[in-house]
């Protein structure tokens, strides 16, 4: 307080001279007092009076501001339809007001399911904020989900914390939003290095904040086998322990658990069980399974690619995969099982007399059309119980079975193969969407590449102008996260945030409403939030590079050789048998 003039507290000033009391005949701490008491309102007044500002990520798709404001109270209430309920009390987590199904009292915030609203996107909704409450409404539970997230961005950051002690103005404003994919996605291989469940709801609740809306739970690999299956209790008590790596693995309760958590908060979860390639875990657990039966193997300790792969050839190892499947299935409700089908090495296969007299019999041409008839199999057993099979972009090789979904992670030329044949596809390559690799040449943290923040932003999954036929199939994007480099959670949060929020926009907000140099003004507002979440984050510059028409062509292809200059370019990246030029 020392050395502060005369002339810095009018305030102060003018107060004592009202009373009749001179500066001179007041003692020194009974001025400091008053000092602390004035700097105490002047701040209390600059919160009554300026409105938040409003810095949302991902991007609404139109919001219009007024010129009003809401005054938002440590109890400012909410009210909702029955059906709404577990929204509302989930919001409540933030908001200290109480929860009621009764008329809306004027101030309240109101949240509203319309099954006969317009619009027809099942997470459309909209965000109204006048004078007298803060409305959303929206024809799904989805929908209203996601509106209450971009709720949570409008409200001071302290609110993560239920810590307010102010009155909030917000100002009146209108949002109406839709995103733009229908699949956001996000996937965790925690095989390489085990993460806990209560880590795994974390990393949900980081995916609800930027409205993703698919969990892809990596959970068998290589290095590790994580899931409980009562049928092969090995796959665990062998399979989850890796040397010079703490071990772990999730009960079948504790993966419901996850599943119902995710569930809450409209993500649907996404098994991923590797066949027949990165199959090591299984094959120590279960020797029998590899075409060199009886071999005595331990879980794989190094990073990369196993040489061992399960041997196809022997029905009792289908037969394996398909009672894991089974058990798998009923702990996950989701239509989607992912089964990798990536980095598959043959040469086991080369060598079996028994893969071969397979080939012989089935008219199978090569190893990859044996792997294609192997996955065929898996297809098929899983759409006889209602499930939907996806697979990395290798599964498009030697031919497929109508239903898959492919995720393109080599390059987007895959996915665009993919769609041109009427699959499905996921969009996720390594250059943009792999979280793992470094942001700069410099960092420490991260490996096998460097992927600026910029890069992931500037991606787009369905690249330009595609025809509607092809566009359809175009599902959407997702960011992937290996665990060999990461250990733990401060280092997964440190290679994810703000590459997330980065994707979130991509995935949710068209590109036409989207700037890079405006996302780094919004991600420093969501920087703060992050910090009363206690995320952790790489503090990115505020640096835009320049990106010209060319190189944006190239970056958003990704892998892709020369492309034509016309109005049908597209259809002269394939060559007559559908692969990538």
């Amino acid at each position: 307080m020392g050395g502060r003039t005369i002339s810095q507290m009018p305030l102060l000033v003018v107060c004592l001279v009202w009373l009749g009391v001179g500066r001179h005949h007041l003692d020194q701490s009974i001025i400091e007092d008053l000092e602390v008491i004035l700097d105490a309102v002047q701040q209390q007044a600059a919160h009554k009076h300026t409105p938040v500002k409003i810095a949302i990520v991902p991007k609404p798709r139109e919001l219009s501001l007024n010129n009003g404001v809401f005054t938002f109270t440590p109890t400012t209430s909410l009210c909702t339809d029955h059906s709404s309920t577990p929204i509302a009390n989930y919001l409540s987590k933030y908001i200290k007001g109480d929860v009621t199904t009764h008329d809306c009292p004027s101030g309240s915030i109101s949240l509203r399911l319309n099954p006969t609203a317009t619009h027809a996107h099942p997470e459309f909704y909209e965000l109204e904020v006048t004078e007298d409450e803060i409305k959303i409404t929206a024809n799904t539970e989805a929908g209203l989900f996601r509106g209450t997230q971009t709720l949570r961005q409008i409200l001071p950051e302290t609110i993560e914390q239920r810590h307010l002690e102010h009155d909030i103005h917000i100002p009146t404003l209108k949002i109406v939003d839709w995103p733009a994919y229908p699949w956001r996605g996000m996937h965790l291989d925690v095989s390489r290095h085990f993460f806990d469940s209560d880590a795994v709801k974390k990393f949900i609740d980081q995916m609800a904040l930027h409205k993703f809306n698919r969990f892809h739970w990596h959970l068998t690999d290589d290095q590790g086998w994580r899931i409980h299956i009562e049928k092969f209790p090995k796959l665990t008590e062998i399979g989850s322990q890796r040397k010079g790596n703490a071990g772990g693995f999730y009960t079948a309760e504790q993966i419901r658990e996850v599943v119902e958590y995710a569930k809450s908060r409209y993500i649907t979860v996404i098994p991923e069980i590797e066949m027949p390639g990165h199959v090591h875990a299984a094959l120590a657990s279960y020797p029998e399974l590899s075409c060199a039966q009886n071999r005595d193997l331990e879980v794989w300790t190094e990073w990369g690619v196993s040489d061992e792969s399960l041997c196809v050839c022997h029905e009792s190892a289908i037969k394996f995969m398909e009672d894991v499947l089974l058990e798998v299935a009923k702990m996950f409700p989701g239509n989607y099982i992912h089964v990798g089908g990536d980095e598959c090495v043959k040469k086991q296969w080369m060598e079996c007399p028994q893969c071969q007299q397979l080939m012989s019999r089935e008219n199978i041409r090569s190893y990859d059309e044996l792997q294609a008839w192997f996955t065929t199999k898996i297809s098929q057993f899983l759409t006889s119980h209602h499930k939907r099979l996806v697979g990395w972009d290798e599964i498009l090789q030697g031919g497929l079975s109508k239903g898959a979904t492919v995720m393109a992670w080599r390059g987007a030329d895959f996915g665009l193969k993919s769609a041109q044949l009427g699959l499905d596809a996921v969009m996720c390559p390594l250059n943009v969407c792999y979280f793992d690799r470094k942001y700069d040449e410099s960092d420490e943290l991260g490996r096998l590449g460097v992927t600026p923040l910029q890069s992931t932003y500037e991606f787009e999954p369905s690249p330009f102008h595609l025809p509607s036929d092809i566009r359809k199939h175009i599902l959407g994007g997702q960011g992937n996260v290996w665990t060999e480099g990461i250990q733990t959670v401060e280092q997964l949060d440190q290679l994810v945030h703000p590459r997330m929020a980065a994707l979130g926009e991509v995935v949710w907000t068209p590109r036409t409403h989207r700037s890079y140099r405006d996302f780094l003004s919004r991600l420093r507002h969501l920087e703060h939030r992050y910090q009363s979440l206690g995320i952790g984050f790489y503090k990115v510059p505020d640096t835009v590079q320049p990106m010209d028409l060319e190189s944006v062509v190239h970056h958003h292809m990704a892998h892709i050789g020369e492309i034509k200059r016309s109005a049908n370019w597209y259809r002269h990246m394939f060559d007559s048998k559908g692969m990538p030029i």
